[in-house]
């Protein structure tokens, strides 16, 4: 296959890429409504997902491609006296067909097919890693709406404290500190809020572009997070098989149509056709004979031996790392698995919300009643605030891992979708 060939294919599949985001690209999930809504549209209309079906497509064409023949080769020779006084012409034509020896076009098709294999199999490991990036997205942007709340309220009360102290007619050294106190932290808060913005929004942008559309922040969107739910995993030992799993095993597909391939490569092309040839030279009359050409390469020198080494190399690597892989993701479902059951533990003994939110305005009314420094009251938002941040890395850890786990067994789409 040439270089145009790739070419051209390279720029037909742009213009369809162009084509297909302009028309198609989120218009199939326009209303959204549930979360499933949500992640059923992202892998259907992330642009990696539409990238991915476009290399299926392109590779669904080439085993077209290999089943082209070759064209037949016509080679003319006219030969003219160069003496004046003679006349005549003498002409030889051969019309010749390739004919490919040695199952090289059966090998270039079983090798369009597995490309196409591979494809599909590098497509669900696309759309799995979409669909756990969108999952903790979601769930990160409904965390983030919990910590606003917190540093709103934490914001207003540290105004509340300060309009408190503004309304006295005069006020101790020690209430003047207070306030500078109150102000820095609450401008501190403030900064804060911002960075958690500025995350929220990069978040949005993300979303949008997953979807091919503008995402309105719904609460009908934002997963809900369930301890529960979060502790729910596989009880299976062994995997066997996955979308990872599928791709390499494709892989070696690949490298054992391209071990054939080679083979057939020992075999030289065969040119095989009528000829004809006329003379009519030196006014001697017409003399034509008709019969056939034959030529093809004599494999003396070499049978692509280094070719078929190459390949069977190739075949030993892709082998090798679908071996490697099994035992990699044995380890890393343990690793998974561990910090699941970490993250999980250290949610259970975390202190509930209502809690945190009693003991907050129990601090409040010791502060007002006068039995508390504002250094006290200061401290105890602070820790509200870690403690949300730090509830919430435990509550995505646990999350991440639990999808993790469902992604090595091969079941995430069963589970999610």
């Amino acid at each position: 296959m040439s270089h145009r060939f790739w070419a051209t294919l390279a720029r037909v599949s742009i213009l369809y890429l162009c084509f297909f985001y302009d028309q198609g690209w989120g218009s199939s999930c326009q209303t959204l409504s549930t979360v499933k809504e949500v992640l059923a549209c992202v892998v259907e209309a992330h642009p990696r997902v539409i990238a991915s079906k476009l290399e299926i497509e392109k590779a669904g064409k080439l085993e077209d491609v290999a089943r082209q023949r070759q064209n037949p080769n016509l080679t003319t020779r006219n030969l003219f006296p160069v003496s004046s006084q003679a006349s005549g012409v003498s002409s030889e034509v051969d019309l010749s067909q390739p004919i490919e020896l040695g199952g090289k076009r059966k090998g270039r098709i079983e090798s369009a097919r597995a490309w196409g294999i591979l494809a599909s199999t590098s497509l669900r490991v696309v759309e799995e890693s979409i669909l756990l990036e969108t999952l903790l997205h979601l769930y990160r942007l409904r965390q983030i709406e919990n910590e606003l709340e917190v540093y709103d309220e934490t914001i207003s009360t540290y105004g509340h404290i300060q309009k408190q102290f503004k309304r006295r007619s005069r006020l101790t050294p020690e209430q003047q500190v207070a306030t500078s106190v109150f102000h820095l932290a609450e401008v501190d808060t403030l900064f804060q809020k911002t960075s958690l913005l500025t995350e929220k929004n990069a978040l949005l942008s993300a979303m949008e572009y997953a979807l091919g559309q503008k995402f309105t922040l719904q609460t009908s969107l934002l997963p809900v997070l369930s301890l529960d739910a979060v502790k729910k995993t596989s009880e299976s030992k062994v995997v066997k098989s996955n979308s990872l799993v599928e791709q390499s095993k494709a892989h070696i597909h690949l490298s054992q149509a391209e071990i054939e391939s080679q083979k057939t490569q020992r075999w030289p092309n065969l040119n095989l056709g009528p000829s004809y040839d006329g003379n009519s030279l030196g006014g001697k009359g017409e003399n034509h004979t008709v019969g056939f050409n034959l030529s093809f390469a004599i494999p003396i020198l070499q049978h692509n031996k280094a070719g078929i080494i190459l390949a069977r190399q190739e075949a030993a690597m892709t082998e090798k790392n679908l071996e490697l892989q099994l035992k990699s993701i044995e380890v890393q479902k343990k690793k998974w698995k561990l910090q699941h059951d970490l993250a999980i533990s250290a949610l259970e003994s975390g202190i509930k919300s209502e809690d945190i939110e009693s003991k907050h305005k129990k601090i409040e009314s010791l502060y007002n009643r006068g039995f508390l420094p504002s250094s006290m009251v200061i401290e105890a938002h602070r820790q509200v605030l870690d403690y949300t941040r730090h509830q919430h890395e435990q509550e995505i850890l646990a999350t991440e891992s639990r999808y993790q786990l469902y992604i090595l067994e091969g079941r995430l789409f069963e589970e999610v979708l």
